[in-house]
């Protein structure tokens, strides 16, 4: 992973904890949630306050979590908004942060500037035992805690106010020395914000989650079913069962996503971006080439021209699929303006050319969490992968040879530059 350090894709977004006092409160919040203090002085956090180097530490990338049922989150200041989350226990753990900080922006900023807090995602489960219990998952409630009473203190203050505010009760003497006696301790709270009710977070009818080797969960827009389970990791006891699939059956599974209505083959999107055809010819055409050096160390694909890689797939095509041909005769027949007969079209090039229905900005959450499960079905570019499924793309690269290493750095590279420059043009 030293490379993906190096180039910034693995690392990439966080940001530094080095202060004695913020260090403190951290490992106080790791206790809370049942973790050892880090005798590190600096550590580097996400949006939810994951960190590379505890996780390193721990042996434990799930550290912050007791079991698949009960994952948590630390917020020691307001910067952590917006940061991304590198591993999440559901797909859609990143959004429910944003909706946190955007929900409590101001008590978070408050709270911070004094303590820390740990946040339970509450999903009333303390294990799961079944799949079934997946499927009863509604909601996530977010329950704050604060390191200290500085938030129940606050709580207690408006209480006493209001009710010294009642009636007589401002003659009441105890009343008055308790509300004295917190102000003693914390200070006038009254006015501050530092109170975070229980947010709900109710995006939850499709997602994935690490529970039982990894689960993805559609429910509410499939034509044909109520919910449909995709496994990544295959179990004996749900063999035959209609609402749950296993990754491997890549064929059927995209089959039934299909006939579902959540992905589409349309022609449409190949005609107005066909470049979109050569960049997946392309990757089918490097994934090989990566292959045959594999052993040889002083090999650099990204330095070869045009003509030599057209020389490796001469030399190589007895290992290239049909579909790396196939693509390119469907490019040429949509750039020539041909008359394309679907139908005609190869099944097997139509599965690998399937597309989310819904478009991004329609449902982001359920477009990526289909783009993060196609990227593990279907031939994909190394910077899609990096873009929808992290988690799975830093899996694979332990796995590559360092040719397709460093294959895959130039390639997500390349592609943040132009998403750069578009930004700035």
């Amino acid at each position: 992973m030293e490379q993906l350090r190096k180039s910034g894709l693995f690392g990439n977004g966080l940001i530094e904890i080095s202060s004695p006092a913020v260090i403190s409160l951290y490992n106080k919040c790791l206790m809370e949630v049942g973790r050892q203090p880090t005798e590190r002085e600096k550590i580097h956090i996400d949006g939810r306050g994951w960190s590379p180097e505890l996780a390193d530490d721990f042996g434990d990338n799930y550290y912050l979590s007791n079991g698949d049922a009960n994952p948590y989150a630390i917020v020691v200041t307001p910067e952590q908004k917006g940061l991304p989350v590198y591993y999440p226990h559901h797909s859609f753990d990143r959004d429910l942060m944003q909706t946190f900080f955007g929900a409590a922006s101001q008590q978070i900023a408050d709270l911070t500037s004094q303590t820390a807090m740990w946040i339970d995602m509450d999903q009333r489960f303390d294990q799961y035992t079944t799949l079934e219990d997946l499927l009863m998952i509604n909601s996530v409630v977010v329950i704050v805690h604060t390191i200290g009473s500085l938030m129940n203190a606050a709580r207690t203050q408006r209480c006493l106010v209001q009710d010294i505010r009642q009636g007589l009760n401002w003659m009441n003497s105890d009343l008055r020395q308790k509300l004295q006696e917190s102000g003693n301790g914390f200070g006038d709270l009254r006015y501050r914000s530092l109170v975070i009710e229980n947010i709900p977070y109710m995006k939850v009818s499709s997602f994935h989650i690490k529970a039982f080797g990894g689960v993805y969960i559609f429910r509410g827009n499939l034509k044909n079913s109520k919910s449909l389970m995709i496994l990544e990791t295959p179990q004996a006891e749900y063999i035959g069962r209609g609402d749950v699939m296993f990754l491997n059956d890549k064929e059927e599974v995209l089959v039934r996503l299909k006939e579902e209505g959540l992905l589409e083959f349309s022609l449409d999107v190949f005609r107005q971006k066909p470049q979109i055809l050569l960049r997946l010819r392309e990757t089918i055409l490097e994934h090989v080439i990566c292959g045959h050096e594999a052993n040889n160390e002083a090999f650099d694909i990204t330095s070869i021209t045009d003509a030599k890689k057209d020389f490796y797939a001469k030399t190589l095509s007895d290992d290239l699929p049909s579909i790396y041909r196939d693509l390119q005769k469907l490019y040429n027949q949509i750039v020539d303006g041909e008359e394309i007969d679907v139908e005609k079209i190869p099944e097997e090039l139509k599965l690998c050319l399937l597309r989310p229905v819904v478009k991004s900005e329609e449902d982001p959450i359920l477009y990526n969490l289909l783009m993060s499960l196609l990227v593990t079905l279907v031939w994909s570019p190394c910077e899609l992968t990096y873009a929808f499924n992290k988690p799975y793309f830093f899996n694979q690269y332990l796995q590559w040879s360092e040719t397709r290493k460093k294959h895959a750095i130039a390639c997500v590279e390349k592609n943040r530059l132009k998403r750069a420059q578009k930004k700035t043009n």
